[in-house]
């Protein structure tokens, strides 16, 4: 490892190591909350009420299966930052590579399986007969979607424990640009 791009969080003044730490991860919330909200925007305006609707009938089982992965990885995370706190690179490398491991084939299961029943939990959900096609293809592209957001918060969360809490936010606001200019490409045109 690089010691030089190491953040060490124990030695110093901690009020402005914690503003220094957390302001990334206050303004990468806010980007954060712009996916749902440019979706709805740009599906509500451009194809219309029914659509607007699938999309929020499948949002509850998304925020589920997104907070599910987060709190998997932020778990991972602890880990990871009481070993990188201690210094042994040895069990951190081990535990960075066993949380990768493990996230990645219950990620996957977890799409697998998702993909396959995206109807029927739906239709638990009771959700309206009108939606339900439109809500199903929404949801398994959610369940797709899942491997990249598993791959960014297990990458992000790896970092964070190291002390580092702005590359993550870089990669967000990318990617929150990327999902406007997505969405407009496959939706509007």
């Amino acid at each position: 490892m690089n010691k030089k791009k190491l953040v060490d969080m124990t030695r110093g003044p901690i009020v402005p190591q914690i503003i220094h730490f957390t302001l990334p991860l206050i303004i990468g919330n806010f980007f954060v909350l712009t996916y749902n909200a440019v979706d709805s925007i740009i599906v509500g305006r451009y194809i219309g009420a029914n659509a607007l609707a699938a999309l929020g009938a499948a949002s509850p089982v998304m925020n589920v299966l997104l907070f599910l992965i987060i709190g998997i990885c932020l778990g991972m995370s602890v880990l990871m930052g009481r070993f990188f706190g201690e210094q042994d690179f040895t069990k951190l490398k081990r535990v960075v590579s066993t949380s990768f491991i493990a996230g990645g084939v219950f990620t996957l299961v977890l799409v697998a399986l998702g993909f396959l029943f995206s109807k029927t939990i739906l239709l638990f959900l009771n959700i309206p007969l009108a939606i339900l096609d439109d809500a199903t293809t929404y949801l398994q592209i959610i369940f797709i979607g899942l491997v990249f957001t598993f791959i960014y918060h297990i990458y992000a969360s790896t970092l964070r424990s190291m002390g580092n809490s702005k590359a993550s936010l870089y990669f967000l606001i990318a990617s929150a640009l990327l999902n406007v200019v997505l969405d407009l490409l496959f939706v509007v045109v």
